[in-house]
Formats: structure tokens, C-alpha cells, sequence
């Protein structure tokens, strides 16, 4: 049986414009929608509620791709659990819900730098995860035309499904608790910019000062692992903290993208002998477990990564149902956590 995006691609037009014909609903040119019908009846498609029934009658196998860098964070290791926990549990959201729904998934490690083999390649559909997907590899995973969807990760040119946890509004809720509390220069330590996560919390943080008339202030580090699977992190954010402190002395917050960043710098702050939160406050983002047992314990931005996963999951089930099929954008809202560290 022909399916929606076969039937697109010979027609030369999006699914989009395929599902408004077969459901009469929306605009569509004369010719496009000649075009659609000539392609859905030499491929013998079979359309709307028909397909669906057809669909859900299938065990759909899920291929879930992600990086060779997310992969060595799930590696049993003690010195990078804070940092696979995120991913660990997200996974734990796809996995239960593609069971409910009577879906396998295959985990698959994918450098960013892989080519994909179509021909070896047999899953129905594909959930791309992590801030390291790349426009040229959703490009790869598009030939195979296949439903795609994008977690942790939202690449506006793409055009793909994607969901992702709304950084901007957490970043924004943190600073204002903060600058409600009398802090008024907070700097910012954050990963790499490339990673939407990252980005989105940086801009919140950058508009939340701004909206108070404070001069943002913003340091970069890497919390990345090499090839080895050695952890660069720890010291280039101790750098980090260092050269923050060398151009624009000794801050009243620090907020940083990520709970693992934050511990890090919370050792920085202990070794250069300024507790918290009496001389700095400090707060994090994911509120990941680890979170609540740090000395003091970290205030943090909480991400609800189950929700990302089940939702992922379920999105992928309504695309290959046929339900739904134009592309959407989800973004989860996050709640602050204030503990002991943001006093």
C-alpha cells in the first residue's frame, strides 16, 4: 500500500497539501489538486479513514537515533550520571509509551558525522534526540522518507515535528526570583549556543535582565566529552567561573543552562572560598535528582523529560496513522524549584 508521503513526492507537493485534498478542508489550487489525484490514483493510494484503520492494525518499529556524545553519557559511569540521567529518563517516556501502543523501538548510536544506508534501514519511523542533530543529518534522514520527529532539539529550517521544553519561560521565572530577592548582577554560564536548549535559556536569562534595566552578563563553557570519553567539562567550567569573575568581579546569582554545569560551578565557588547562598546564590536548570542533595541544596528550572519522551512517541504513533500529518512544534512548560542555594 502507497503511503501520504510517496503520493506527495509524486505529486511534487507537501503531505500537508495531500491531506487537505483527501479531506477537502483548506486551500489548494486546481492544479496542485490535480496533480495529488492523478498521483493518489496511479500509486492505487487508499485515503482518510480507510488508510487510518490500515495503520493501526500494523506493530510499528521506531528507529531512535542519537549521538555518539549522548551515547557515552548513558555509558554506567559514575563521573557522567548527572549528565545521563536527562536522556535516561527521557528514554524511559519512549519506551513505556511505544509499549502502550504495541511499538518496538531500536536504539541506534549515530555520529553526527554518519551517513545513513537506506538500503540497510527498515524502521517506520525515526525520532532524531539531542542538541546535536544537525541540518545536514535530518537532510540524510529525510531521503529516507520517513516520518521524523525532532526531540530536545528544534531546527526552524527543518520544517519536522519536533518537542522541546520551553527554556525561555524557565529562564525568565529564575532571574525574576532572583532579582525579587535584591540580586541585581546575575551573570550566566551556558553550553554551546548551537544546542536549542541552551539557546532558549540563554535568551530568557538575556530578556529577563534587560526587562529590569540590568546589563546581561554571559560566559560560555563546554560540558561536552572527547572522543575518549574523557569529561572536558569540569575544568573548562572552573575556567569559566574564573574569567567571569577576572572581567566582571564577584556576582550576587549565578544561573547557569544545566544542573551538572551548576554543580560544577557550586565546587568552583567552594574552592575560591565564597559559600552559598550567603555571598552568591545559585540556580540551575533540569532539576535533575542529584539537584536536591547538593550542599546546599540547588534551586532549579524542572524539565519534565518524561512528558518529552511520551510525547515524542505520540506524535510519531499520529504521524504514521496518518492523523494530523502537518508539522507542529511542541514546547513544554517548565516549573521553578527554589531550594536552600537561591535564599
Amino acid at each position: 500500500m502507497a503511503s501520504i508521503h510517496e503520493v506527495a513526492k509524486r505529486a511534487g507537493v507537501s503531505t500537508a497539501t495531500v491531506s487537505r485534498v483527501i479531506s477537502k478542508k483548506g486551500y489548494v489550487s486546481e492544479k496542485s489538486k490535480k496533480y495529488v489525484e492523478d498521483a493518489m490514483s496511479e500509486l492505487e493510494y487508499i485515503p482518510s479513514k480507510a488508510a487510518r484503520n490500515l495503520a493501526r492494525r500494523k506493530k510499528f518499529n521506531l528507529g531512535m537515533f542519537y549521538s555518539s556524545r549522548i551515547a557515552r553519557f548513558l555509558c554506567p559511569n559514575e563521573q557522567k550520571s548527572r549528565t545521563s540521567e536527562f536522556y535516561s529518563i527521557l528514554f524511559q517516556g519512549m519506551m513505556e509509551t511505544a509499549k502502550n501502543f504495541g511499538f518496538t523501538i531500536g536504539r541506534i548510536g549515530l555520529s553526527t558525522d554518519s551517513v545513513i544506508d537506506d538500503k540497510k534501514y527498515t524502521a517506520d519511523g525515526i525520532v532524531l534526540i539531542g542538541g546535536d542533530i544537525s541540518p545536514r543529518l535530518i537532510e540524510q534522514v529525510k531521503r529516507l522518507e520517513k516520518p521524523i520527529v525532532l526531540v530536545d532539539q528544534y531546527i526552524p529550517e527543518m520544517g519536522v515535528d519536533c518537542v522541546v521544553s520551553n527554556g525561555f519561560n524557565g529562564a525568565v521565572d529564575a532571574v525574576n526570583s532572583l532579582i525579587a530577592k535584591g540580586a541585581r548582577k546575575i551573570i550566566h554560564i551556558h553550553g554551546p549556543l548551537t544546542h536549542y536548549g541552551f539557546k532558549s535559556r540563554y535568551e530568557g536569562y538575556v530578556e529577563a535582565m534587560k526587562s529590569h534595566g540590568l546589563f546581561p552578563l554571559t560566559y560560555d563553557c563546554d560540558d561536552l566529552y572527547d572522543e575518549q570519553g574523557h569529561a572536558k567539562g569540569p575544568e573548562d567550567i572552573i575556567h569559566a567561573v574564573q574569567r567571569a569573575f577576572r572581567q566582571s568581579g564577584k556576582p550576587e546569582a549565578i544561573f547557569t543552562s544545566n544542573d551538572p554545569i551548576a554543580y560544577r560551578v557550586m565546587e568552583a565557588l567552594e574552592q575560591m572560598g565564597y559559600p552559598i547562598p550567603q555571598e552568591i546564590r545559585m540556580v540551575g536548570f533540569d532539576d535533575l535528582s542529584f539537584s536536591a542533595t547538593t550542599h546546599p541544596p540547588l534551586s532549579s528550572v524542572k524539565v519534565f523529560q518524561y512528558e518529552m519522551g511520551s510525547l515524542a512517541v505520540d506524535r510519531m504513533r499520529q504521524l504514521l496513522y496518518l492523523e494530523n500529518i502537518h508539522p507542529i512544534t511542541m514546547s513544554l512548560y517548565t516549573k521553578y524549584i527554589e531550594r536552600k542555594s537561591s535564599e
